[in-house]
């Protein structure tokens, strides 16, 4: 029986200084991170820290990419009221999963 692999798209923000500064100093998001509540995700990719979420679609449409930046979006702004989160670089790259 052969093993298949899993692609699952990306998307999210790199973990940058800035990012992580404000992350840091958040109570909301260091309380949910510990407790697993977050929706969003840290990973490493290519030897970068990221923060977003993985699709459920692994062809997804542009309303979808735009539904989930958004949610994004408002759940970096609820951690980080005076992060200015549209200057932030949005990236969105695949990943392969071996079993």
């Amino acid at each position: 029986m052969k093993a298949s692999c899993t692609i699952k798209l990306f998307i999210g923000y790199e973990l940058n200084h800035e990012l992580k500064s404000y992350l840091s100093n958040s109570l909301h998001w260091k309380s949910e991170s510990v407790s697993s509540e977050s929706p969003l995700q840290e990973i490493s990719y290519q030897n970068k820290l990221y923060i977003g979420l993985y699709l459920n679609s692994s062809v997804p449409s542009v309303i979808e990419l735009k539904a989930m930046q958004a949610k994004i979006y408002q759940t970096l702004e609820s951690y980080c009221p005076e992060l200015n989160v549209p200057t932030l670089n949005l990236i969105v790259f695949p990943q392969v999963f071996l079993p």
